[in-house]
């Protein structure tokens, strides 16, 4: 058994570090739904709400041109059409988008929509725009630095208006190299403030959704050098706010999770968490946990054989920690959850996270491994299997 679990870990070691090396050296790990055969109807349902495309495009340098003179038509449909069409290529863009991009004038294409003077008459166009430069921001640091050479920052603080506009400043605010003293020289703290300091303001212009990208955008802020805490500590309005956000009234009602569990939405979360790309399954896999952390009862509805292979064999730092978090949930919670782990090869997956070069994730499951599948967890499975 030593011999077999040696080389267990040996051969899980090895398709670890053929992963890493993929992940190193691919731009970004396509996901295709399609490939999940195992429940289409579920799949099905799923991309008809988010409206997934495929995750891969095919585009010619003809399609590239077509393209082109839509972006550049005068009519105002034809435009918003290609939009349309250009955000959704840039979800997974093919080697002729991207020359397009980088090489050509996409970029001072979607620049001139976004600032289009009458903005009540084009307030769709702008919209698209910023939704593709979003994407385009997620896309790679080498995007966020052209999109920012060619001063595109200043405009979408300036018309911080929409939900799509927030989505795109919080991705041009990510990674280590974001140069957020741009974002602080362009009053971005103010405008961000703004929509988040007052309820009563929200309300009547109905920015309710512009909560989260918001937040998202002012912690990829706050991760940023101290220097940038302090300044955003320094705007008087920012720690009361973000105290109110902390404190939901809804975050604890059993009537809300009733309400969740009852419309639905727990297979839903649960493909996303599954089968989509990286971004959207950390936010359902956030969603599942903090359901997790509502007791045993909802505990039990959630899907462990489906979730918890995915979550701690990810190659995402912040998945496998969320798998970690899940599965003490389910040891501290669930009456058997040693026997769950075991029914469902989960102490296996949980055993190879010992295995990484992360110190945190590999002291927490180590520290798992050792409380509860150490030698007495063996011994008592040894005693039922002779009883038996």
């Amino acid at each position: 058994p030593e011999e077999a679990r040696q080389k267990r870990i040996e051969l899980d070691a090895q398709v670890r570090r053929k992963h890493r090396e993929q992940l190193i050296t691919a731009k970004r790990i396509k996901h295709n739904l399609d490939a999940y055969q195992d429940d289409d109807a579920e799949v099905l349902r799923v991309k008809n709400i988010l409206h997934i495309a495929e995750s891969e495009f095919d585009l010619t340098f003809q399609d590239i041109e077509k393209l082109k003179s839509g972006l550049n038509d005068s009519d105002r449909e034809s435009r918003l059409s290609s939009l349309k069409d250009l955000s959704t290529y840039l979800a997974d863009p093919p080697d002729t988008l991207n020359h397009f991009v980088v090489n050509d004038n996409c970029i001072d294409i979607l620049i001139v929509c976004f600032l289009i003077t009458f903005r009540l008459t084009a307030l769709s166009l702008q919209d698209q725009a910023a939704w593709a430069i979003g994407n385009l921001a997620a896309e790679a640091p080498e995007c966020r630095d052209l999109l920012r050479a060619n001063d595109v920052l200043v405009p979408l603080i300036e018309l911080l208006n929409s939900k799509t506009t927030c989505f795109a400043l919080s991705n041009l605010a990510r990674g280590p190299n974001a140069n957020l003293d741009e974002f602080f020289s362009a009053g971005i703290t103010q405008h961000l403030l703004f929509y988040l300091e007052a309820e009563e303001r929200m309300r009547p212009f109905n920015h309710g959704p512009l909560a989260l990208p918001l937040i998202r955008t002012l912690g990829n802020i706050a991760s940023g050098p101290d220097d940038n805490t302090d300044i955003l500590i320094q705007q008087p309005d920012f720690l009361p706010v973000m105290l109110e956000y902390i404190q939901s009234d809804c975050s604890r009602r059993p009537e809300v999770l009733i309400k969740v569990f009852n419309t639905g939405f727990i297979p839903i979360l649960s493909t996303i968490a599954t089968h989509t790309n990286f971004d959207i399954r950390k936010e359902a896999a956030y969603s599942l946990l903090n359901i997790a952390s509502h007791g045993e009862e909802y505990m039990r509805s959630l899907p462990h054989q489906d979730l918890l292979p995915e979550f701690v064999r990810s190659q995402d730092i912040d998945l496998i920690r969320l798998g970690l978090g899940y599965i003490e949930l389910l040891l501290t919670q669930v009456q058997n959850g040693q026997q769950l782990m075991e029914q469902m090869q989960g102490i296996d997956a949980l055993e190879s996270v010992t295995l990484l070069e992360e110190p945190s994730l590999r002291d927490t499951s180590t520290r798992l491994m050792d409380k509860y599948f150490g030698e007495d967890f063996y011994s008592n499975i040894n005693e039922v299997q002779l009883v038996e």
